[in-house]
């Protein structure tokens, strides 16, 4: 029985391991699926070999997170229409949705704003529970850029990042 035990053990934090590697910049991205605040439901299948996908995880009572906001809306704006999408991933546990729905609201946010109230999506791509935190994807489904924190300028490597991610000059 105690072996038994183990071998499951080893065999779920294999796959633990595998997940990990696999939502590192450079592997493919996990599959995933969240909803909006009407339920909408999004999954990042739903992209692949369609648009470039930015996922910026975010919490309410995160102040970086709150400043990145308009530039984040800026950056859609500017290239929703070449192939890319933001994916605004709320970290909150249910009862802070209402607050990040009021902070979505007041930041006059565009872009599909998704709840992770369970972390799951969290867990897999960001381990280290930094915010924000965000993963710019690739048609092909690959992650090519991760970045932690925001202080303002970041917006001039990622510009670049999402520039070469939709093949614009």
């Amino acid at each position: 029985m105690r072996s038994f035990s183990l071998r499951i053990f080893i065999g779920l934090f294999g796959i633990f391991v595998l997940v990990s590697v696999a939502a590192a910049a450079g592997g493919k991205a996990p599959a995933f699926s969240l909803k909006d605040a009407s339920g909408k439901s999004y999954a990042l299948a739903d992209y692949a070999d369609k648009k470039a996908v930015l996922m910026t995880f975010w919490a309410s009572w995160c102040k970086p997170c709150l400043l990145e906001m308009p530039m984040m809306e800026k950056i859609y704006q500017q290239y929703k229409d070449q192939g890319f999408e933001i994916l605004s991933i709320n970290t909150d546990t249910a009862s802070g949705v209402p607050k990040a729905k009021q902070i979505v609201e007041r930041k006059a946010v565009t872009y599909p704003v998704l709840y992770d109230t369970d972390s799951n999506v969290t867990g897999i791509y960001n381990q280290q529970g930094a915010f924000p935190y965000t993963v710019l994807i690739n048609a092909a489904g690959e992650i090519v850029y991760t970045h932690k924190g925001f202080t303002p300028g970041d917006e001039k490597e990622l510009d670049e990042k999402i520039r070469a991610a939709i093949g614009a000059k």
